[in-house]
């Protein structure tokens, strides 16, 4: 990522794994390495490439924290894409949102609703979370669709705070 971006002067790319609280928690790797995740159970993961590569335990912290260690005190874009986590992710962030520090939210979803079994939150519960903080649910894009699967979905909703 840093390489990728290095040209672009107002991009910075981050080591860090974000959740709902700090702590310690088990990254699950994978020979694709985007496809890393903390969540216990991620969809598109578990669908496509259950077996993964190993697993390593690292340190987590919120994104508020995260914020106020590196002096953020505004994100004009947060693009979270956590393999099944980005719910958490914002909740780690619930000052920096209450206080309208965020001003565009993306985030991955594959589901309308979470799974009765549990799982992933879906577009509604990431859009009653940031409904909360005053966001509107301004777009939704399919990245993709997987027919021979039940339709399996993965999309990409934005949210605006107006």
């Amino acid at each position: 990522m840093e390489h990728r971006t290095a040209h672009l002067p107002n991009v910075h790319a981050h080591a860090v794994a974000l959740g709902a609280e700090p702590g310690r928690r088990t990254l699950r790797q994978f020979e694709n390495s985007r496809l890393s995740t903390l969540a216990d159970a991620a969809p598109f993961v578990d669908t496509f490439h259950p077996e993964a590569r190993g697993a390593v335990a690292v340190e987590t912290t919120t994104l508020d924290a995260f914020a106020a260690e590196k002096g953020i005190e505004a994100i004009d874009l947060l693009k979270i894409d956590t393999e099944g986590l980005d719910y958490e992710v914002l909740t780690g962030g619930a000052r920096l949102f209450a206080n309208r520090r965020v001003t565009f939210v993306v985030c991955e979803f594959n589901e309308v609703r979470r799974p009765a079994a549990g799982g992933a939150a879906g577009l509604v519960e990431l859009h009653d979370l940031l409904a909360g903080w005053g966001f509107r649910l301004f777009m939704i894009q399919n990245d993709y669709v997987v027919p021979d699967r039940n339709y399996f979905a993965v999309r990409n909703a934005l949210f605006v705070l107006p």
